[in-house]
C-alpha cells in the first residue's frame, strides 16, 4: 500500500528549522507493517527544493495504477481510451459515439479481437505521447488529445498530462455532449 503525506517543522519545537518535504514510499506486504514503508523525502521549499515538474515525476514513480483485464471485442491499439460493454468486453471509446456511457480507462497494451487487454482505470501511465502538462481529452477512435472537439461530440476528460510522456489516468465522471 503506498504512503503519501507531508512533514513540516522537521527540527521540532523551537529548533529553528523548517523542513518541508513530501514523503513518498511503498509498503512491502511481505514485511511487518511497522517496517513495511520505505520513505524518501522530496524537498518542496528552500534551497534544496525541486522544480514542480520533477516533483510530479517523482510522485509518478510511486503512483499505483489500477488495471482491469477484459476481452477485446475489436482490435484495440495501445494507449487508447476504451469502454466496456454490458457483456463485459472492451471496445474503443470515441468522442463522436452518441451512446457512449463512460470510459473504463486507457489500454495499457494492444490486443486483437478476442484477446485480453489490460485497461489502466486510474494511476500513471507512461507512453510515447508529446503532451504539454494539462488536461487530456477523449478524441475519435480512442485517440487522446489536448484539443477537444467543441461540436458534435463528447467533451470528456480522460486524465492529466504530468509531462510529455506521463499521463495521470482519471476519467471524467460527468462528460458534456457538445451537440
Amino acid at each position: 500500500m503506498p504512503y503519501y503525506g507531508t512533514l513540516s517543522g522537521g527540527g521540532g519545537e523551537g529548533s529553528g528549522t523548517n523542513d518541508h518535504r513530501l514523503l513518498v514510499g511503498r509498503a512491502d506486504a511481505n514485511q511487518h507493517p511497522a517496517a513495511a514503508i520505505s520513505v524518501s523525502p522530496i524537498p518542496l521549499f528552500g534551497r534544496d527544493a525541486l522544480p514542480a515538474q520533477e516533483v510530479l515525476e517523482k510522485l509518478a514513480e510511486h503512483a499505483v495504477a489500477r488495471i482491469l483485464a477484459v476481452t477485446a471485442i475489436e482490435t484495440i491499439p495501445g494507449h487508447r481510451a476504451v469502454t466496456v460493454a454490458a457483456n463485459g468486453r472492451a471496445y474503443l471509446a470515441s468522442s463522436a459515439n452518441t451512446s457512449l456511457r463512460g470510459i473504463a480507462g486507457i489500454s495499457g497494451a494492444a490486443a486483437h479481437a478476442g484477446g485480453t487487454i489490460p485497461i489502466v482505470t486510474a494511476g500513471v501511465l507512461a507512453g510515447s505521447w508529446e503532451f504539454t502538462p494539462g488536461v487530456v481529452y477523449l478524441g475519435r477512435s480512442g485517440l487522446l488529445t489536448q484539443k477537444p472537439e467543441m461540436t458534435g461530440g463528447w467533451l470528456y476528460a480522460v486524465g492529466f498530462a504530468l509531462s510529455p510522456s506521463l499521463l495521470l489516468v482519471r476519467p471524467d465522471a460527468a462528460p458534456v455532449w457538445m451537440g
